[in-house]
């Protein structure tokens, strides 16, 4: 199980979501589906230590900020990860610095075991860094824990709808070794749906 409390991001003021194996958003347009999705490519980029980068090619900090940096001056996430032995947590907090960017305010991370009814208290990774602290902390087992999953994420974004698109046609259930990039063999998605721990399709 993975639940994400998002806040200050894009137009998403407030999020408290749990993700179960397979997730389908369906909504109007404008509603914040494509903005969640943006959340975990910035995750994917914050995995690679190429946030700045992200950072800048989205538009800068006043452009991934609940109605600009004006009004909100930071964003925060926290996120729940329920493994076989016990639950982690990453929170992160960045906040708006001098020439429109985002800088880490706070980030931390943190394990509870299953049979231990409290939950363990956040361990701080720093702040005021640019890039994530977590790929640094290699010697820590819940930070090991945490990027292993984090770094599996992937997002893929189709834009051909028509009705000739390679994802609207038939296809063979075993050609599922990787996912096309025209989408053309969905079958990858069921055999994932066996391996991961959480598929979200944006319809």
């Amino acid at each position: 199980m993975i639940r994400i409390e998002l806040s200050g991001f894009k137009s998403i003021r407030q999020m408290d979501l749990e993700l179960s194996r397979l997730n389908v958003l369906i909504g109007a347009n404008g509603a914040g589906k494509s903005n969640l999705i943006s959340f975990f490519r910035l995750v994917n980029y914050l995995m690679s230590n190429s946030l700045q980068q992200h950072i800048a090619s989205a538009g800068f900090a006043d452009a991934m900020l609940y109605y600009g940096a004006k009004r909100t001056p930071q964003m925060s996430a926290t996120l729940n990860f329920s493994t076989p032995a016990g639950k982690n947590v990453y929170h992160l907090r960045l906040v708006n610095a001098a020439q429109d960017i985002l800088i880490f305010a706070d980030e931390a991370i943190s394990f509870s075991r299953h049979d231990i009814d409290t939950q363990a208290p956040l361990v701080s990774l720093g702040a005021g860094h640019r890039e994530s602290m977590l790929l640094e902390e290699d010697c820590q087992r819940t930070a090991r824990v945490i990027k292993s999953i984090m770094q599996r994420w992937r997002v893929y974004h189709f834009h051909d709808t028509s009705s000739e698109a390679k994802i609207k046609k038939q296809g063979y259930i075993h050609d599922n070794h990787y996912l096309r990039s025209d989408g053309g063999n969905l079958a990858f998605l069921y055999q994932m749906q066996k391996k991961m721990r959480s598929i979200i399709i944006v319809l």
